[in-house]
């Protein structure tokens, strides 16, 4: 099984052996541009945090919300508020759209 996976692999590597320079240089160009624009990735890097963050917070919020709101009759049937929920929900992926656009910016 080794030797086929093996045989395999050369053949992709013999397909594609021409396209080497091509991608090294656009390698090189890359990071030619980011070293040009390092705050560029400062500003990834903060908004990364930004949205682990706010998952964080959601997180507890959400957690909180439920222990709040969660009522259970003498039955063992339980409901939440389910509209506060659906506002924190999309509230959670607004958040994170704003800031990945943010990020991608």
């Amino acid at each position: 099984l080794g030797l086929i996976f093996f045989a395999i692999s050369l053949c992709y590597a013999r397909a594609v052996w021409s396209r080497i320079p091509f991608a090294a240089v656009n390698m090189t160009t890359a990071v030619t541009a980011i070293k040009a624009n390092l705050g560029v990735t400062v500003f990834a890097y903060l908004f990364t945090f930004l949205a682990a963050g706010w998952s964080l917070l959601w997180t507890i919020a959400v957690s909180g919300t439920t222990d709040q709101t969660l009522t259970c009759d003498a039955q063992g049937v339980c409901n939440a508020n389910y509209g506060l929920l659906f506002l924190l929900f999309l509230s959670f992926f607004f958040a994170h759209q704003v800031l990945q656009v943010s990020r991608q910016v």
